[in-house]
């Protein structure tokens, strides 16, 4: 029968867990938080090697200011690689607390020659419950067997994958960052707006008649106040991240450097922490400049942090592509009108129905062919107005939409090689006859070789259209038209 790691012994009032220190806390971590949870770790002992010293340091100023009542070891003295450290020290602390009920040891960090001194001692104390991380995120059972050997079985009661994520961020980003330390600015930082999918859904619904002014698609679709004077897509993506389960999420986080001769600071857009996993988001649409700047990366690089880019006003280029891997992604325009499932991915979640259907519904390029989450520029508004379906345009609406909503006086468009179409408004209605000749005295004036092959009034008599054919190269009828820009074409 495979025991419980999660029943104390009988009688049992405390217990111990021993772990190896390692350069990645997070398995120790994991372990940590996970007897804390089920109840009763007072002590916590770390092995530690000369080349590990540095790592159990970290552990331990970690562990005494997230957790100051657990009582943590960390001997002054540093162990070696050989069984017969490891089973030594390991005797060691079983008789400096043999009050102790119940001793864990979590031996993910443990070397490879280290791995028979475990056996030996599961053998001494038949009651070490020892495990260890594997593959994937899960955890297995350590039993000791014959010949120094270890066997693995599936552990029924084990850490989760999330539990160590609600651990102090402001206190877990320098525990993760071996080397320089780093120092987060928590006060320069917010923590995100917790929003439900339907108040997710409103927000996104306002982006195109707002033309993505975060502010002001909050305000509208809220109907109070934003939370923060720039509230901005970082903001909408940390709500979403927590809509997700990430709920340790911090925005607009600068990390510097502390000490050194090189001074190094920088605000990460986004920090989350998912399924023991550091996450920089990056969302600013940056500058490449010509030739390229000096980037100092160490902060970007810095925790083991897996990095995400996300660039909604752009599409990647092949060579970004290629170097995507599974430390850095980048989601560029396409990827963020599926931004959710791309998210969900990512973090390893089942993306919610509500959020499939706002992709579904609001963000596909089928619903609307401008960019989402970014800015349209004027020429891409125009664009979207003026084409309604495959080979349909309205040149009304669109010069309209050019205009910020002001009727232009005229309009013109070269619908074919010889071929242009002209159009206008008038101020009072004049007869059909008067304005065609008023148009063919205007084009006269070009001194180009034109000919009015089509023209109509509408109903009211103060619109005009008429097709104009024009004889060799379309620029300088472009150019003449320019001189016009302000004022009506005829009247």
């Amino acid at each position: 029968m495979t025991p419980s790691l999660s029943t104390p012994a009988t009688g049992a009032t405390e217990s111990a867990l021993a772990v190896f220190a390692q350069a990645d806390l997070w398995s120790s971590l994991q372990s940590i938080a996970w007897r804390r949870r089920v109840g009763g770790l007072g002590m916590l002992f770390v092995y530690h090697t000369a080349a590990t010293a540095p790592d159990a340091e970290r552990l331990r100023r970690f562990c005494s200011r997230q957790w100051p009542e657990l009582k943590v070891v960390v001997p002054g003295e540093a162990g070696t690689d050989a069984p017969e450290s490891v089973v030594g020290r390991l005797r060691d602390w079983r008789a400096f607390r043999p009050d102790v009920g119940h001793w864990f040891l979590d031996g993910t960090g443990a070397r490879p020659t280290m791995l028979a001194a475990l056996s030996r001692a599961g053998e001494e104390f038949p009651d070490w419950q020892m495990f260890a991380r594997a593959g994937a995120g899960g955890w297995q059972l350590w039993r000791a067997a014959t010949g120094g050997r270890l066997l693995a079985e599936p552990a029924p009661d084990a850490p989760t994958a999330c539990e160590a994520d609600p651990l102090d961020l402001a206190l877990l980003l320098p525990a993760l960052c071996p080397g320089e330390a780093v120092e987060p600015l928590w006060r320069e930082s917010r923590a995100p707006e917790t929003l439900t999918p339907d108040e997710l859904t409103r927000i996104i619904a306002a982006g195109k008649t707002a033309n993505w002014d975060w502010r002001a698609m909050f305000e509208t679709a809220l109907g109070r106040p934003c939370p923060a004077g720039d509230w901005s897509f970082e903001d909408f993506l940390a709500s979403t991240l927590v809509l997700l389960g990430a709920g340790n999420t911090r925005i607009h986080l600068p990390l510097r450097l502390a000490g050194g001769r090189r001074p190094c600071e920088q605000i990460v857009d986004v920090v989350t922490v998912h399924r023991g996993c550091l996450w920089f988001i990056d969302c600013q649409r940056r500058l490449e400049p010509d030739p390229p700047v000096v980037f100092d990366n160490r902060i970007w690089l810095a925790g083991g942090a897996r990095r995400l880019l996300i660039r909604p006003g752009r599409w990647a280029t092949l060579t970004e592509r290629m170097l995507s891997d599974a430390t850095a992604t980048l989601l560029d325009a396409d990827d963020c009108r599926r931004i959710f499932a791309r998210l969900c991915e990512l973090l390893g979640l089942d993306e919610p129905q509500a959020l499939r259907t706002i992709e579904r519904e609001s963000l596909t390029a089928a619903v609307d062919r401008l960019p989402v989450f970014s800015p349209a520029t004027p020429a891409q508004q125009f664009s979207d107005a003026i084409h309604l379906d495959t080979c349909v345009f309205d040149l009304q609406r669109g010069a309209r939409a050019d205009a910020g909503g002001t009727p232009p006086p005229w309009l013109a468009a070269r619908v074919a090689p010889d071929l242009w179409f002209l159009g206008g408004t008038l101020p009072r209605p004049v007869p059909a006859e008067e304005l065609r000749r008023r148009l063919d005295d205007r084009l006269a004036g070009s001194r180009l070789d034109l000919a009015v092959i089509f023209f109509e009034l509408t109903a009211n008599r103060l619109s005009w259209r008429a097709l104009v054919r024009l004889k060799g190269d379309g620029a300088p009828l472009g150019k003449w038209l320019h001189r016009w820009r302000n004022v009506p074409l005829v009247i």
